[in-house]
């Protein structure tokens, strides 16, 4: 009777004991994980918990910008998913130029952030800028200017500039016709400028003009402007806030995504300084010579994989080097696996593709060609197997369907900025 007793007790504790364990994984998991992000690192808003209120990648002129070939001033045009901006002026100053604008209503009570990519397309002087452009009326405006010398400047225009941050080189600003990405963020009472996703500068928020916001170019300058991004941002970042956007294939049932957050950051720790005994008196430092930069990696994708064929054609163009491949199965669960290949190395070789989607994180080569190669391993039940395929490069979310069979692969060239 007493091991009948003990027997029992033991097994009602082992019970309770994996009913505890139970209840709190179970608290844990319905926890909403929320954080106040740190407006001065750029990370720190994940892409999908912007509330986007404008969004133009130039792929076609949908947004109704201004076209004018061949005006009097400038010009206005869309070439390969760029916006070309020239302002013909001879004059040259600071003062001048050209803008290209679009009415939004911009409620500058809520936190935003304003973005653009640009690079300088053509120039005559080695002062030339071009620059974000907003809260604009008739004669007034906001401006962050990124200049061809690796300046940044952060003023207002009133019949001329009146500067926060008059013109400064900085190393995140990129020379003459190179690639830079600016970044205006208004978190509460002050603004944040990123070069790059560099922070630079900060100052005090000042009152809007008006509702205008678009982008300039000095004159005798052309500008080409990749993209222009308006987003609202939120006060709190929470599991429930930030989610990913899911794209949904055409025929395609939707491909559902777990959300995706950045943690707060850790707490830093102060180190203990060390000191350091000072120099031998009269030695003057040498300094090394910086190495050459490494040539330019050009690659195509192989004409055949796995003893079959590679098509090519497709291409995407992307923001940045650091994205997110996201891989399902464009029709039916039906077992299709699938073999993802790029420059030369393999990223999975055997991928179970379900109608959730499956994310890899690539590192691409800013100094080279980029390319991906879709094989299939199985077909599943079903012959033929289409992959829904998009990439995400924290600006935009883009996708392709890409197909392959047991005689061929299907290959994507991946653009990034010059």
């Amino acid at each position: 009777m007493a091991a009948y007793f003990l027997c029992s007790s033991r097994c009602w504790a082992m019970g309770y004991a994996a009913w505890l364990v139970l209840l709190v994984a179970t608290s844990l998991q319905a926890q909403t994980v929320s954080y106040r992000p740190d407006p001065k690192e750029y990370y720190q808003y994940p892409n999908g918990c912007k509330n986007v209120l404008f969004f133009d990648n130039f792929d076609n002129n949908e947004q109704h910008w201004n076209l004018e070939v061949d005006g009097r001033w400038s010009i206005h045009k869309i070439v390969d998913s760029y916006y070309y901006l020239t302002s013909k002026d001879s004059i040259q100053d600071e003062t001048s130029g050209r803008y290209v604008a679009r009415e939004l209503e911009l409620n500058d009570s809520l936190d935003f952030e304003i973005e653009g990519g640009f690079r300088m397309a053509k120039f005559n002087s080695d002062t030339a800028m071009y620059g974000l452009l907003w809260g604009r009326n008739l004669c007034c405006e906001h401006n962050f200017n990124a200049s061809i010398n690796g300046r940044f400047s952060v003023a207002q225009f009133e019949f001329g500039w009146k500067y926060d941050r008059h013109p400064t080189e900085h190393k995140s600003v990129y020379y003459h016709n190179a690639y830079n990405r600016l970044t205006v963020r208004k978190v509460d009472s002050m603004c944040y400028y990123f070069v790059n996703k560099q922070l630079v500068y900060q100052s005090p928020f000042k009152e809007l003009y008006g509702n205008r916001i678009g982008f300039w170019v000095s004159n005798g300058a052309t500008v080409a402007a990749d993209y222009l991004k308006i987003a609202y941002l939120p006060k709190l970042i929470s599991l429930d806030t930030a989610k990913v956007p899911v794209f949904v294939a055409e025929n395609a049932a939707p491909a559902p995504i777990s959300p995706t957050v950045s943690p707060p950051l850790p707490i830093k720790t102060v180190p203990t300084m060390v000191a350091v005994p000072p120099p031998p008196a009269n030695t003057v430092p040498t300094l090394a010579a910086l190495p050459p930069p490494p040539p330019y990696q050009y690659r195509t994708a192989p004409d055949t994989l796995s003893k079959r064929k590679v098509i090519r054609g497709k291409q995407m163009r992307l923001h940045d080097t650091t994205v997110k491949l996201h891989l399902w199965d464009k029709d039916y669960e039906d077992g299709d696996r699938v073999a993802v290949y790029c420059n030369g190395k393999w990223i999975t070789e055997n991928c179970l593709l379900k109608n959730t989607r499956t994310t890899f994180q690539l590192h691409l080569d800013p100094d080279g060609d980029n390319y991906l190669v879709f094989c299939i391993v199985s077909e599943g039940s079903r012959p033929t197997n289409t992959v829904g395929m998009s990439i995400d490069d924290g600006v935009q979310e883009r996708s392709l369907l890409v197909s392959s069979d047991k005689k061929t692969c299907e290959s994507v060239k991946l653009v990034l900025p010059k």
